[in-house]
This record gives C-alpha cells, sequence and structure tokens, in this order.
C-alpha cells in the first residue's frame, strides 16, 4: 500500500480552501431576495394604496370597492413583473453559461449577481426619488438580462460540483440546496419582523430594502475578490487508464 492508501482525507481536502466555498454566495444573495421581496410588497402596496384610487376618483367610493382596486391593481403588477422576470433570463441565460465554459467559470455567477444588486438598488431608488412603480418593470428586465437566477443557480451547481470529488459531489451539493432553504428560512423571518416593525411607517420598505442591497452587494464583492474557482477533482476515468496503458505498451 503506497502512502496515500494509508489516509484516503489527504488527497481533496488540502485543496478545497475556505476561498473556494460557494456557500456564502448563496446564504448572502438569498437572505438579500427574502429581504428584497418583503420590501418589494410594501413599496408596491404602498403606490397602489387606497388614498391614491380615492384621490384620482370623482366621486367617493366605498372601503370595500377601493381595497378591491387595490388588490386588482397588486395583481396586475405581479402578473407583469413575473412574466418579465420570467422571460427575460431565456434570452442572457444560454450565452452566459457558454462564456461561462468557455472563458471563466465565475461569468455565470458574477452577472447575475451584478443584476440582483442593480435591481436592490432600483427599488432602493424608487423608495428614496418616490419614482413611478412603473420603473421597476425595467429593474425586472435588467435583472433578467443579467441571467437572472437559473443563471446564477446553474453557475453555483457548476463551481459547487468542480470543487467536489466524485464520491462527495451529491453530498456537497445536497449541502448548497440546504444552506440555500435554511438562508432564505432566516431571512424570511428577519424581513417579517421588520415587515411588523415597518407597516404605518412612511417611506415603507426602506429598512428592508437597504438591508437587501447591502447583503446583495456583500454576495457581489465576495463573489469578485474572494472567490476562486478550484480545481477540478475528477479521477481519471478507467477508460483512459486502459487506453493510455495500452498505447505505452
Amino acid at each position: 500500500m503506497g502512502p496515500g492508501a494509508i489516509c484516503p482525507w489527504r488527497g481533496p481536502l488540502p485543496r478545497l480552501q475556505v476561498w473556494t466555498w460557494i456557500e456564502p454566495v448563496v446564504a448572502s444573495n438569498q437572505v438579500a431576495t427574502s429581504l428584497y421581496d418583503a420590501g418589494l410588497l410594501l413599496v408596491v402596496k404602498a403606490s397602489f394604496g387606497v388614498g391614491a384610487f380615492s384621490n384620482h376618483s370623482a366621486s367617493p367610493s366605498p372601503r370595500g370597492a377601493l381595497e378591491d382596486q387595490q388588490q386588482r391593481a397588486l395583481s396586475n403588477f405581479y402578473i407583469i413583473y413575473n412574466l418579465v422576470m420570467g422571460l427575460t433570463p431565456l434570452l442572457s441565460a444560454y450565452w452566459l453559461g457558454w462564456l461561462s465554459d468557455r472563458y471563466h467559470r465565475k461569468i455565470a455567477i458574477c452577472v447575475p449577481l451584478l443584476g440582483f444588486l442593480l435591481s436592490r438598488l432600483a427599488l432602493l431608488l424608487k423608495v428614496l426619488l418616490d419614482w413611478p412603480v412603473e420603473m421597476l418593470y425595467g429593474a425586472a428586465a435588467l435583472n433578467g438580462l443579467c441571467g437572472g437566477f437559473s443563471a446564477f443557480w446553474s453557475g453555483v451547481k457548476a463551481l459547487g460540483s468542480l470543487g467536489s470529488s466524485e464520491g462527495r459531489r451529491s453530498l456537497r451539493l445536497i449541502l448548497i440546496d440546504l444552506i440555500l432553504g435554511l438562508a432564505g428560512f432566516c431571512g424570511s423571518m428577519v424581513s417579517g419582523h421588520l415587515f411588523k416593525q415597518m407597516v404605518g411607517h412612511s417611506r415603507q420598505g426602506l429598512v428592508l430594502t437597504a438591508c437587501s442591497v447591502s447583503c446583495a452587494s456583500c454576495a457581489l464583492f465576495y463573489s469578485l475578490l474572494v472567490l476562486k474557482v478550484p480545481e477540478s477533482m475528477a479521477k481519471p476515468s478507467k477508460t483512459a487508464d486502459t487506453v493510455s496503458g495500452t498505447v505505452g505498451t
């Protein structure tokens, strides 16, 4: 038996350094997403408030009718917003994956993170400058053109698979999914608490949006400055070994 067979941990562990972990990026981005969703709901609900409909209506309407108009406006906004968010990544996700495979693995991670950050900054500017709510459609389109979650998650899976051996690849991917779920749970708890604190205050969603921008900035800067692409730990296949042995013979 050689020295490598005495301790099987000597091979993969020294190469899996801390700066190759993708988990902090996944956790920060998921917390930012949970905070952004709650902040978006507060901002849009304030924009389509009952007072806005009562001011534009010529005759006084019952409060129930005004609330129905608010719910209808919220539904229409989210239908268009989710359509833009879901369809625009079709234009860029494939090309981001191609560039990531051809040039650098972090392209499929950093470009969607940039789109996430820009969309959260747009929501923050809407709260601070009182811009019309329709500008959020443009922010959603910009997020989708940067790849969206589909390109980001494919890049995360590729980087996680690249930094793990064949025997531990499934375990590593399960761990990434677990961290995604835990970060979403924690972000939902924090956003729910802040949601209750901010209801009824002026500039609703400002704290949630600012926290979301901070978490998205941390994820982007970590992926740009700290995250390194790990070396592939995949072992050569038996077929390749057999062919090389035959050629040597």
